[in-house]
């Protein structure tokens, strides 16, 4: 969890209405995020790729793997699907606040790199190859 509980006594539900907790919790979450100095979206293992590897000035020998993933929400029924955003409306709000955030992150650091295309295409032209971690020595 993101959230800072202690400030909200989560533990004691006497102490401040649901509604007042969950405002500060996902508040908390909110800003907890704009302190990590890096974090990333799994529907976007490229540009997470490239944003670590200029934040923390690294390069990974791979291309991280996307996964296809599907939203096929026809088996479920139009309550089902608002109970469900109902009961998980706080991480729904902050998924959309950490999605917009990476993006204004990743437009920025775009913006700054003067050499996107080639850092950007660099992180794509990577092949796994088992052969290459079986090669390795390591130390421990």
């Amino acid at each position: 969890m993101l959230a800072d509980l202690r400030m909200v006594q989560c533990y004691n539900m006497s102490a401040i209405s649901r509604e007042e907790r969950d405002k500060s919790i996902l508040e908390s979450a909110k800003n907890n995020l704009d302190q990590l100095a890096f974090f990333g979206l799994t529907e976007l293992q490229n540009v997470t790729q490239y944003m670590f590897e200029e934040t923390f000035n690294l390069n990974f020998r791979v291309k991280f793997e996307q996964h296809q993933t599907s939203q096929n929400n026809s088996l479920l029924s139009k309550e089902v699907l608002d109970r469900i955003r109902s009961l998980n409306k706080l991480d729904i709000e902050l998924y959309d606040y950490a999605k917009n955030l990476f993006t204004m992150r990743f437009e920025a650091a775009k913006a700054a790199d003067k050499d996107f295309d080639e850092h950007f295409n660099r992180v794509h032209n990577k092949v796994f190859n088992f052969h290459d971690i079986e090669e390795e020595e390591y130390e421990y």
